[in-house]
């Protein structure tokens, strides 16, 4: 219940959004949640379970949230004030801070500033988007350097799933899910699983051979010939230089 209270509380400020995109923990995975969900008229989507790379934008959030609460917590600052700091500041040169895109005006800090500043202005949320993109357009170059990506999966294709111990289980896919490179696979015992494409390793099908009996064959004793052993000379060549002079090693305790 304390979920849907602080959905409300973002609702009444900012709005009911269009999508809520988060993971697949039991707070979201509740029928609760899904209720909620249809009452205030927004969408659900979950990211690939047992995948946080697809829910990047979120964790990567938290992670800084996180780490601004440690470090007004180690210097015994009021944590509220460093969040209201990381809202007020510019993302980058050319893009405002998150406080003047979601509403238009910067915040009044601690800092000195004139009211002029505190106005609020019209933001261009399309050239502001066009740079998002370009950002992430960027980093996607970047990571794919070292990646590669996977062959798509169809229904019916003979696949392992990784499990969380590590172990890979025999699966079949089902079916294809709307959220991009993931697949809900069913085991030989009939569960079914949601994992991402890095999950999941094509296997060819089994097939049932019938065994075909071996052609009778003669119980001679084989021979097996005996190897002759030559003497060879173990005295290496001597070493020619380019010039066509003959290097020989020096004789050594020759006694």
């Amino acid at each position: 219940m304390e979920v849907e209270q602080q959905e409300v509380q973002h609702g009444v400020r900012s709005g009911i959004p269009e999508k809520v995109v988060s993971d697949n923990g039991p707070q979201f995975a509740s029928e609760l949640f899904a209720k909620f969900a249809e009452e205030w008229g927004f969408k659900h989507v979950t990211a690939s379970p047992r995948y946080p790379q697809s829910n990047g934008l979120a964790e990567r959030s938290v992670q800084t949230a996180k780490r601004l609460l440690r470090k007004a917590e180690a210097d015994k600052r009021d944590p509220y004030l460093a969040l209201l700091e990381y809202h007020n500041t510019p993302i980058d040169s050319q893009l405002e801070s998150p406080a003047q895109i979601l509403m238009g005006r910067r915040l009044r800090t601690r800092l000195p500033t004139t009211n002029a500043q505190l106005m609020p202005r019209n933001v261009d949320h399309k050239n502001v988007k066009l740079h998002l993109e370009a950002r992430q357009h960027k980093q996607k170059n970047w990571y794919d350097k070292s990646a590669r990506s996977l062959p798509t999966l169809s229904t019916g294709d003979t696949v392992r799933v990784q499990q969380q111990d590590g172990r890979w289980t025999p699966a079949n896919v089902i079916r294809k899910c709307d959220q991009p490179r993931s697949y809900v696979v069913q085991t030989p015992e009939g569960t079914e699983y949601r994992r991402n494409r890095k999950h999941l390793r094509t296997t060819p099908a089994e097939t049932t051979t019938t065994a075909t009996p071996a052609p009778e064959t003669s119980t001679k004793p084989a021979v097996t010939p005996v190897p002759v052993t030559t003497q060879q000379s173990t005295t290496p060549a001597p070493y020619v230089t380019r010039s066509g002079r003959a290097v020989n090693p020096p004789r050594k305790l020759n006694l």
